[in-house]
């Protein structure tokens, strides 16, 4: 884990989970509920806060590492010091001990920005925007919580035959649903079928097996 980072305990409320990252200067907060999720983002520079379905919520992941720039603004301003001290030190004017002291802060301030200086992000993209999600020990919880309500909501909604469509636009929905990884290949190949040989079944008729992907 990252220093300064941290996770606050998922409170659920009935169907809602919230979750809560923070860090040095940093709170990311995301609550899933039902139909939507709402997600803000706030840090010293600025705030970032929406509220999205989850058929507009991407189903894959970057990542993203942010530097911290206080961290290299200093150990670059200490480094700088230190090489103008040694540029006198060589010409006689200088303190050899103090461009070794400014040297070696340098030096560890550097190790430090290398160590922990850095913020990881995975990223979601959404309708709304780009949702940052902390890799710490909260990471993967999320994502699976998130994933986990995202196919539920898509599959509840749209993976029964709607009998009052035509079927080139129930098989462009198929073809949707795998897209956004809500259905298997398997299930989207029994829908084609089905849709494409003009069985498309009667309402009371039963509807293609299907696999859970919770």
């Amino acid at each position: 884990m990252l220093f300064g980072r941290r996770s606050e305990p998922a409170p659920s409320d009935g169907d809602k989970q919230t979750f809560t990252q923070k860090g040095y200067g940093w709170t990311i907060s995301i609550s899933l509920d039902k139909n939507s999720i709402a997600y803000n983002y706030a840090s010293r520079s600025g705030e970032s806060s929406f509220s999205v379905d989850y058929e507009q919520v991407d189903p894959q992941s970057g990542s993203y590492v942010e530097k911290n720039p206080l961290l290299l603004s200093s150990a670059l301003l200490i480094l700088f010091f230190a090489i103008v001290e040694a540029v006198r030190c060589a010409t006689g004017t200088g303190m050899a001990g103090l461009a070794g002291l400014l040297a070696g802060t340098a030096t560890g301030l550097f190790t430090a920005l290398a160590l922990h200086g850095r913020r990881a992000f995975s990223t979601i993209v959404t309708a709304k925007g780009r949702m940052l999600i902390a890799c710490d020990k909260a990471h993967d919880e999320i994502l699976r919580a998130l994933h986990t309500r995202r196919v539920t909501v898509l599959r509840g909604k749209y993976l029964q035959i709607d009998h009052q469509n035509l079927p080139r636009a129930e098989l462009a929905k198929y073809n949707w649903l795998r897209q956004m990884a809500a259905i298997t290949d398997i299930e989207h190949a029994q829908f084609a079928s089905m849709l494409r040989g003009g069985t498309d079944p009667a309402p009371g008729q039963r509807q293609p097996p299907t696999i859970s992907l919770n």
